[in-house]
């Protein structure tokens, strides 16, 4: 023994560096397991739906924190778990079309698609790394009450950790980075949206949000474990101290969990029995793009227009990104051609267009309104641009990466991003219009509902991907905004499926797959603002 400690004493640096492999190596099987569960957990994404896996999928997670003998190993597990689950939930990364890559991009597609999948899904397990972390930190027991310990007070697991889940979800949430949400997973990761084809559980969504039921699932996978590690020393921060509590605590979480499809099955009754004065919404999908089928932006427009033809009089159309891929500011006269066209056919539409004006002549991603013969003066220009396919980050045009990715010499147009959240004021209804994975921003639906907006809008172009699961994960935003702003909602798509959900989230109409096609639906107005509408931000 004192030959180990003079040793140590000697040697600090070899001391700490067989320190760290073992606690590497005892700490490796812990790794993997929450790698694998988190995969699994990945399956309940939206393309695979297997809805029912986070109502406990994330017992592990909570296991592998408590089980940890530091914040920052905890976290270490946490990053795993995150980092396998979002590997499976955005696979789709794994079907972006070559030709739309440039410089190294374009080289390598096959790699460049791999390293970014992995790199992304690593960056996502690095936020979900914060919510273990700072769970394992805090001095927690079972429970809905406070309880007193060895002199220590401690903080009741069933209010502290959903709580904890959702400020972390909401800090992470920031387009500071690369322009979109980063949090939980990229956008499409969240893991409310997972029950977006559960229209009873997610009508509770109109009080508490998307994000109030994430928690809530969290609150299901505490309530599990506090049961089953009930007499598990190892788990005395997420269990009891007596049968009778853990039997108090169980039920009233269990009450809590059954008011929320009890709400639903109420709500929907309601819904469906008011009588509702319903507007005719139309979506239109041209399955037709200039990159990937080698067209014209001509025969574009004309598909369109035959496209509209089909369609109902006395109707708001929705047109996907770009369909009318024209200056809003430079060709007024062709927009208000579009528009006669529009009054001929007693249609308003709503079209995704360009816009001039940004700095250095750069352009916006914008959707502008039509009707009467007219071209509506205001202009939504879209907030979020994509990430390396509408910009390029400015650290990355500032760092070598710019050489490794583009090549020497590369010169960037980017669209660049609007400033504010624009409510296009159709006679048929205001509409809030969103682009492509805007519709992943609960703000931004909810601000333009907050001014007026009986009917969100989606306009997107999909034709980045090949057929994947991406397209069902961009139903589920779709569906998650309807029921949290009581507002139907219509996305419209290149390649489809474009959909038309209802104001409690029920897709009535879902177009083909690649084809081009028209869906109609006469869905009901609304005027009510919800809770989550009225609060969120």
């Amino acid at each position: 023994m004192i030959s180990t400690v003079s040793q140590a004493v000697e040697h600090p640096d070899k001391a700490r560096i067989e320190s760290c492999s073992g606690i590497f190596r005892s700490e490796l099987p812990y790794r993997a397991a929450s790698l694998f569960c988190g995969a699994l957990l990945g399956l309940s994404a939206p393309g695979f739906e297997q809805w029912y896996l986070p109502w406990f999928g994330m017992i592990p997670l909570i296991y592998f924190t408590v089980t940890a003998k530091s914040p920052w190993l905890a976290g270490v597990r946490g990053f795993y778990f995150g980092t396998g689950y979002n590997l499976v939930y955005t696979c789709w990364y794994l079907f972006f079309r070559s030709m739309y890559g440039t410089g190294t991009f374009g080289s390598f597609p096959v790699f460049l698609c791999i390293s970014f999948w992995v790199l992304m899904s690593m960056g996502q397990g690095l936020a979900i790394s914060i919510f273990p972390g700072v769970l394992k930190a805090l001095p927690m027991t079972g429970g809905w009450l406070p309880a007193k310990r060895d002199g220590q007070w401690l903080l009741p697991s069933f209010i502290v950790a959903p709580l904890l889940w959702v400020i972390i979800e909401k800090m992470c949430n920031t387009p500071a980075l690369f322009g979109v949400p980063w949090s939980f997973g990229t956008p499409w990761a969240f893991i409310e949206y997972t029950q977006y084809k559960q229209l009873p559980i997610i009508q509770i969504a109109s009080v508490i949000g998307g994000v109030g039921i994430s928690a809530c699932m969290l609150l299901a996978n505490l309530a599990i474990l506090g049961v089953l590690g009930f007499g598990r020393r190892h788990l005395i921060a997420v269990s009891y101290p007596s049968r009778s509590s853990m039997i108090a605590n169980s039920m009233v979480a269990l009450a809590l969990l059954l008011l929320i499809p009890a709400y639903g099955i109420s709500r929907l009754s309601y819904e469906d029995k008011k009588p509702k004065e319903k507007m005719q919404l139309v979506a239109i999908q041209s399955g037709l793009s200039a990159e990937v089928d080698k067209v014209s932006e001509v025969q574009i427009l004309t598909k369109h227009l035959k496209l509209c033809r089909k369609c109902p009089a006395n109707s708001t159309v929705i047109w996907p990104e770009w369909a009318l891929p024209l200056d809003f500011t430079k060709n007024k006269e062709v927009l208000i051609n579009a528009a006669l066209n529009a009054k001929s056919l007693d249609q308003s539409w709503v079209m995704g267009v360009f816009d001039s004006g940004g700095v250095e002549g750069r352009q916006f991603n914008s959707v502008c309104g039509l009707e009467d013969g007219k071209v509506l003066p205001d202009i939504y220009h879209k907030l979020f641009p994509v990430p390396f396919g509408e910009f390029t980050p400015q650290w990355v045009q500032e760092s070598v990466l710019k050489n490794i990715l583009f090549g020497s010499g590369r010169k960037f147009h980017d669209t660049i991003a609007g400033d504010k959240v624009v409510v296009l004021k159709l006679k048929r209804g205001a509409v809030v219009p969103v682009v492509c994975i805007e519709t992943a921003f609960p703000g931004l639906v909810s601000e333009g509902v907050r001014g007026g907006a009986k009917l969100v809008a989606d306009c997107s172009y999909t034709g980045w991907f090949h057929e994947s699961i991406l397209s069902d994960q961009m139903i589920s935003f779709c569906v998650m905004r309807a029921a949290e702003n009581h507002r139907p909602f219509v996305f419209s798509t290149t390649y489809g499926p474009s959909v038309i959900v209802d104001s409690v989230g029920r897709v009535l109409r879902e177009a083909p797959r690649k084809k081009e096609a028209f869906i109609v639906a006469d869905v009901p107005v609304e005027n009510d603002i919800t809770l989550f509408t009225r609060f969120s931000f």
